[in-house]
């Protein structure tokens, strides 16, 4: 399995959305786990506060410029009565990041969606996405160095 490669970043940080992808290698492609700048996430999430909505355990089948595909488990907290309380439900689902953009050194995946091979628990949609560099770019203060 690939190691996590953290990259520290300035508040000015911006992402520039790239248009062609022709000879752009694999392995300087990154993506985002809220306040991280990693190489294939093992997870994403909606809610870096507290991951109340999340894919764990990503294992990417495919990986590269026009996207990335796999397979991961949607957990999501009913919270009753209570979020600290409440029951994590779990989904196998297919995973799939795209929208490549570029700090003007790296290049980015940032837009994670999925999809549920069976019915979700607590009348969930089967599918939805987020922007896995929202918080990212949002939080500066957060980034760890």
């Amino acid at each position: 399995m690939p190691m996590k490669n953290e990259i520290s970043m300035t508040s000015d940080f911006q992402l520039i959305e790239v248009m062609n992808t022709d000879g752009i290698n694999p392995n300087r492609i990154f993506s985002f786990e809220c306040e991280l700048i990693v190489e294939k996430p093992e997870v994403a999430t909606s809610a870096c506060a507290d991951f109340g909505e999340a894919v764990w355990d990503i294992e990417w089948n495919s990986w590269g410029a026009t996207g990335a595909a796999g397979v991961g488990t949607y957990k999501v907290n009913d919270c009753k009565p209570n979020c600290a309380e409440g029951q994590i439900f779990e989904q196998k689902v297919k995973v799939r990041l795209d929208g490549l953009y570029t700090d003007g050194e790296r290049y980015f995946l940032r837009n994670f969606s999925y999809e549920g091979v069976e019915p979700f628990p607590l009348d969930r949609s089967a599918t939805g996405g987020w922007d896995v560099a929202e918080f990212y770019l949002e939080v500066p203060g957060m980034r760890t160095p």
